[in-house]
């Protein structure tokens, strides 16, 4: 300890009555002390003892301790010897969360923590590619504005992808809608750019030709992942899996919906059940599994599917309140969901394979129902802060 410390020290025991912040009740602010790196734990015990100071906080990297102390004892700190700086900590105010008007509908985000993700991944800087396998995307919309890029109908064999049904917008939205743009609602992966592929026709029925030429059509483009909101009744071809299992071999994820059928029979359901795809059920508000969302042995994740708003055509939407938007209900919207959290960790790690991502998925998902894996919730509900870290 140096004299002129302990002489300060001394004369704190000499005279309590100058360090009027120790008297009971006197106001209290909060300080950011910064001491000199070889300021010992001792001293800086000391110091705040003979002030009254109470340690709240300390960032040993930088050698700086938050604490609480009467207000005239701030003099104190910015004369004693050792101290490099003093600080009243400033109030700091989030400055991205997104003005889209409809996001306060977004149970969705909220329930995915989004805000809290967005801040471990910036999710407007994604540059990874996710091909929607759909009705098409409608990319004029103000919503998807520089989000859609060229892809292909595979049912007219052409490079319009209108969509004329609002499925194919709906789930690119959820993926990639801009946020902060004051309109609208606001994607998962906002960054994502999206490759549409046309498959299925207006009425929503979807050929599985075309299904499967848009997927390898995908992989060749570049998507490091693709979301099918889409399937049927039944096992997973050999066809089918020599297609998925060609596609994850190119690096490239699948993501599936598990299927509308619990209350129908509760078939199993293809894509969803070939292997090298991550078959998606949906969960309402409460974390229950949704009533229409089918399960079994197919279902290895789930994400919110109820009352989900996103992009929609407007002409589709004319006579709503929010042209342009719509809220549906289905596991084609939880999917997406899925998509977009697989598409932020390629981002964050982008030397990952499909399977280091699936696991990491899967591994961080939020145990839902009975302990451990279920046919319900798969391995559980989607934990996108947990995925990302």
């Amino acid at each position: 300890m140096s004299r002129t410390l302990g002489a300060l020290l001394v004369g704190l025991l000499l005279a309590p009555t100058a360090v009027s912040a120790a008297v009971p009740g006197a106001e209290r602010v909060e300080l950011l002390v910064m001491f000199e790196e070889h300021t010992g734990a001792a001293t800086r015990a000391r110091l705040h003892g003979l002030t009254g100071a109470s340690v709240i906080g300390r960032l040993p990297e930088v050698n700086v301790d938050h604490i609480t102390v009467p207000f005239s004892a701030i003099s104190v700190y910015e004369g004693a010897p050792g101290v490099v700086a003093v600080e009243e900590p400033r109030t700091y105010r989030v400055m991205g969360r997104p003005n889209d008007p409809l996001v306060p509908e977004q149970w969705g985000l909220r329930k995915l923590d989004a805000f809290k993700a967005w801040k471990i991944e910036d999710a407007k800087k994604s540059g990874v590619t996710v091909a929607v396998l759909d009705t098409g995307v409608d990319g004029t919309h103000v919503d998807l504005e520089g989000r859609v890029l060229e892809g292909f109908d595979y049912l007219e064999l052409d490079e319009n992808t209108y969509d004329d049904n609002g499925h194919g917008t709906h789930v690119a939205g959820i993926i990639a809608a801009n946020v902060g743009n004051r309109t609208g609602v606001a994607g998962l992966a906002p960054g994502t750019s999206i490759i549409p592929m046309k498959v299925c026709e207006a009425m929503g029925t979807c050929s599985l030709p075309a299904i499967l030429a848009g997927a390898v059509d995908s992989t060749r483009r570049g998507a490091d992942v693709i979301n099918m909101s889409l399937g049927g009744a039944g096992q997973c071809s050999v066809i089918e899996q020599a297609v998925f299992d060609w596609i994850w071999g190119q690096g490239t994820v699948v993501v599936a919906s598990a299927g509308n059928h619990a209350e129908d029979g509760n078939p199993p359901v293809a894509p969803a059940n070939c292997d090298h795809t991550i078959g998606v059920g949906a969960t309402d508000p409460k974390n229950k599994k949704a009533a229409f969302s089918s399960f079994g042995g197919w279902v290895d994740i789930a994400a919110p599917g109820v009352d989900i708003w996103s992009t929609m055509p407007p002409l589709v939407t004319i006579t709503s309140t929010h042209i342009g938007y719509a809220s549906a209900s289905g596991t084609s919207m939880a999917a997406p969901f899925v998509a977009a959290a697989a598409s932020l960790v390629k981002a964050r790690h982008p030397e990952w394979t499909p399977d280091r991502i699936e696991r990491k998925l899967l591994s961080t998902a939020k145990d839902l129902g009975p302990k451990g894996r279920d046919d319900k919730f798969g391995r559980g509900l989607l934990n996108l802060v947990g995925a990302l870290r």
